[in-house]
């Protein structure tokens, strides 16, 4: 008899064993339909849940909602109607038989009914300034904006609707956003300048184009563009390249709002390690692609060894998407490479294998727990709807961006860190401004007033020829109290508006101008009242670089005695053997980078001389030993032609 109980003991053991193993149930659901609109009935079905070791008797006993608006529900298929339009936070825990729980929190994005809507779309640049002249579309419909940088839209379908923005000199802009009736809806939208615009002499050609920004680099294949109709592309071309600063004020111009769907469907927040504008354009203006089964490497340094409390060393891998801005959402699209950067100061950059050039974004998804309540009031204390610009530090000291549209009761900003700082400016297209910081929980309450100083600013040079041009506006608030900003004003001026309680402001500009003889370096400063329009006169002006360019490339020089080659070298450009113009580059043998060469004196109009000189060196391991391969080009004041093609042949000595 007590043979018999102790094998019962041992079955009833067995049995608790298999139900109480390691695994956690998988929690997980469906929504529909979608999209959700306010009002109307959703379905929350979590019958895709499953319980670890359901094989051996184990299965899902509770299932428990919370809906994100303070309304929760249990049951496996359950229905939720939300009362007002927004974003919300679903959560869903399952527990299983053994009491193990698991939890998943998703993103949802409640639309309102669709009615129709008067829609105000306020445009600035990054840096701040008010846009005027940008074209902002909504629903097919659109309009201009003025001097304050304001546009009004008349009769909108209100519900989830994709705002676009775009201006020359500016990347285009979009975003997703929901639209109701009550009252004029107000959207901001902000704007990143193009960085750099390069001319490309053949385009059929593998090249390097190494950008002076953010350690930033494109290699191209041969042969590596097709035009609008899907014909290969000849001649010349035109790159537009920006790297994205993700340390500084870039991140607000953030197209999309960080927004974005996972390969899943998923909808996600995003926080960044690295973004690059790339487009490339032929010689009547229309945008090239890669060709079908081409593929170019894109690469940049990335400032921080950890984003978002994700470590990061080389080898790491970071989820890359891009920008659909028919969607106003970003789309993940493989993965990219933390490696190995002599130029960044941390050691690193992020590199990605890309098949069409948009715009690129290393980024992790952000799925935070925190929530914020946030208001604007009108320096009377009364609700202002707003629009704000939140800049987050996170704790590694990495951070990221939201902008959002509030109405004039204000609202929930979800996905918070648990831990951190927020920097908030608001604005109206009434022209009120208001800043505040806060944490990351709680509530925060902005208060907006007329702007202290307000100049309308344009830069130009003594010709009254009026430029593009970056400006540093210094204002001196007493008890060594002095604030700067740094702004981007187009060649048709803009409307720069502060908090500063200044008499006087102080103005620094700087431009670029090209012609025959070099690039120029404009440069000047003035001192205006708080108010009025400013007129920056740039009126020194020096040369830094020329109008032409040559392209270098390492060959293997023809009394290289072995049959193993290098497959890659490191090249440097000197100017008069002195001046370091481009630093180590390692890039594939045969395959040339873009040098820009400092003009000493010009010729015509096709070639310049400009001594220079090319150190080029590599490494090869023949039979288990090292070899150090070098070799050197100087042209020595020769003529140069616009991007003519110099090899620099590289022979060997053991090391």
């Amino acid at each position: 008899m007590k043979i018999i109980r102790s094998l019962q003991w041992v079955w009833l053991m067995l049995i608790a064993s298999l139900l109480t193993g390691c695994g956690e149930p998988t929690a997980d659901f469906k929504v529909t339909p979608t999209p959700v609109v306010a009002g109307v009935t959703t379905t929350f079905d979590a019958s895709a849940s499953a319980a670890y070791g359901e094989n051996k008797g184990n299965s899902i006993v509770a299932y428990e909602w919370s809906f994100g608006d303070g309304k929760t529900e249990s049951g496996e298929v359950v229905t939720h109607s939300y009362e007002k339009a927004g974003d919300y936070q679903v959560q869903l825990k399952v527990t299983d038989r053994r009491g193990v729980s698991k939890t998943k929190i998703q993103k949802l994005t409640v639309n309102a009914p669709v009615d129709e809507s008067n829609v105000q779309v306020l445009v600035r640049s990054s840096q701040g300034a008010l846009l005027a002249n940008a074209q902002v579309t909504i629903d097919g419909v659109s309009a201009e904006t003025n001097e304050q940088g304001m546009a009004e839209l008349d009769n909108i379908a209100t519900g989830s609707q994709v705002v676009m923005a775009s201006k020359s000199g500016f990347i285009a802009q979009s975003t997703q956003v929901e639209l109701s009736t009550d009252g004029l809806k107000q959207i901001q939208l902000i704007l990143q300048p193009v960085k750099e615009e390069l001319a490309l002499a053949d385009i059929t050609q593998s090249q390097l184009i190494v950008s002076q920004y953010q350690g930033a680099r494109i290699t191209l294949p041969d042969n590596a563009f097709v035009d609008s109709n899907g014909k290969a592309a000849t001649g010349t071309a035109t790159l537009k390249l920006t790297p994205w600063d993700i340390t500084a004020a870039d991140l607000t111009a953030m197209p999309g709002n960080g927004k974005a769907q996972t390969s899943d469907g998923e909808i996600v927040e995003l926080i960044s390690a690295g973004m690059m504008t790339v487009d490339f354009y032929d010689s009547t203006g229309s945008h090239l692609q890669l060709a079908t089964g081409k593929t170019a490497t894109i690469q940049m340094d990335l400032p921080y060894t950890s984003i978002g409390g994700n470590a990061l060393a080389v080898g790491s891998e970071i989820p890359l998407w891009h920008f659909d801005e028919s969607q106003g959402i970003w789309i993940e699209d493989g993965v990219g490479h933390v490696v190995a950067s002599s130029s960044s100061s941390t050691g690193l950059a992020v590199s990605a294998e890309v098949s069409h050039f948009s715009t690129w974004n290393w980024d992790f998804k952000f799925n935070n727990p925190n929530t914020l309540n946030v208001k604007c009031v009108d320096y009377n204390g009364q609700p202002a709807a707003c629009n704000v610009v939140a800049t987050v530090l996170l704790d590694d000291g990495s951070h990221l961006t939201k902008s959002t549209s509030l109405p004039a009761e204000g609202a929930t900003i979800i996905n918070l860190p648990t831990s951190g700082s927020v920097s908030w400016h608001a604005t109206t297209v009434g022209g009120l401004i208001g800043d505040a910081t806060s944490g990351v929980s709680g509530s925060v309450q902005i208060t907006l007033s007329e702007p202290k100083t307000s100049n309308f600013v344009r830069c130009s040079t003594p010709d009254s020829t009026y430029h593009a041009c970056a400006v540093t506006l210094t204002a001196d608030l007493g008890n060594n109290d002095i604030k700067t900003l740094s702004l981007d004003i187009p060649e048709e001026g803009a409307l720069i508006q502060t908090s500063f309680n200044v008499s006087n402001l102080a103005w620094a500009g700087t431009a670029k101008a090209v012609d025959a003889s070099g690039v120029h370096q404009l440069s000047g400063s003035s001192v205006s009242t708080a108010t009025g329009a400013v007129n920056l006169l740039l009126d020194s002006d020096v040369i830094v670089a020329p109008v032409k360019q040559v392209r270098a490339r390492c060959v293997v020089a023809a009394d290289y005695p072995y049959s193993v080659q290098p497959q890659s070298c490191d090249l440097r450009v000197y100017s008069n053997y002195e001046q370091l113009i481009l630093e180590a580059v390692n890039i594939p043998m045969g395959q040339a980078v873009n040098v820009y060469l400092p003009v000493e004196t010009s010729v015509d109009n096709d070639s310049l001389y400009a001594p220079f000189f090319i150190s080029a060196s590599a490494e090869v391991n023949i039979d288990s030993e090292l070899y150090y391969i070098d070799g050197y080009y100087s042209n020595e004041g020769d003529a140069v032609n616009n991007n003519q093609i110099i090899d620099v042949p590289i022979g060997y000595s053991p090391q």
